[in-house]
């Protein structure tokens, strides 16, 4: 258990907020163009966003979300934090153009779509910290921390959620609000075979990764050609069958 306290202002919160309020963006970075990442941890990111946005339709109720990997979070001070997943309900993607000119477009801003629901560090060195006081001063609500090497803690999954100004360790790894858990698992993702930190429906059931969802796909794929096949083989016996009736004079149509 952390204690933390959220850094909220009394009038607006931590958004969203009217536009006409938000602070100048004009002298922010929201790209540094500098990512150093381990060829796991970069995976592991994919694995985790690229699932929920493949395989998942969100909550139900047709709730949109949002879900991006390395992606700055800026609270009213302007001071980022980038956790290697963030995760928003009820948010709709920005509309980007080709220049993304808009600098409130780029990254998520609090006072434009509220706290996240949800951020995720995957932990690659012993010299990384949890970075819970600044997720607790922007309001995020569940913070998941995977140490598959046991850098920090000899649990390799932490999950936290904020209440009141107060991260608590969550003995489940569910996140009702997601309809959604969390779950280890050891198998092979883009070539690398590592234990992996994957989500699941209610029942433990994996949320298909991109490369499972396009061999579904092909599978899907390869079971309608064979059903047609099949189909072209019985209709063409059929047309063996009804022609030679008709040749012993036996087909009474």
């Amino acid at each position: 258990m952390e204690a933390m306290q959220a850094n909220l202002n009394p009038d607006l919160g931590l958004g969203p907020w009217p536009e006409e309020l938000w602070p100048d963006l004009t002298h922010v970075v929201t790209e540094d163009d500098t990512p150093v990442e381990s060829w796991y941890q970069e995976r592991q990111m994919s694995l985790l966003g690229a699932t929920l946005n493949i395989s998942w339709q969100g909550p139900g109720d047709g709730r949109p979300f949002l879900a991006g990997t390395d992606i700055g979070v800026f609270g009213p001070d302007l001071k980022p934090i980038v956790p290697d997943l963030v995760l928003g309900l009820d948010v709709q993607a920005p509309q980007l153009t080709a220049s993304h000119k808009k600098k409130g477009d780029r990254s998520w801003f609090t006072f434009r779509y509220g706290p996240p629901l949800l951020g995720a560090e995957i932990v690659s060195t012993a010299q990384e910290g949890t970075k819970l006081s600044e997720y607790a001063a922007l309001g995020v609500r569940y913070v998941v921390i995977w140490d598959p090497l046991q850098y920090l803690s000899r649990r390799r999954l932490r999950i936290y959620r904020l209440e009141g100004q107060t991260y608590r360790l969550l003995k489940s790894r569910f996140i009702p609000e997601m309809r959604l858990g969390l779950k280890m698992w050891r198998g092979t993702y883009m070539g690398i075979q590592e234990l992996w930190l994957r989500w699941c429906d209610e029942n433990g059931n994996l949320l298909a990764s991109p490369e499972e969802a396009a061999q579904d796909v092909r599978s899907e794929r390869a079971l309608a050609e064979a059903e047609r096949a099949r189909a072209d083989t019985e209709r063409a016996r059929a047309e063996r069958l009804a022609e030679r009736l008709r040749a012993l004079g036996l087909d009474d149509t």
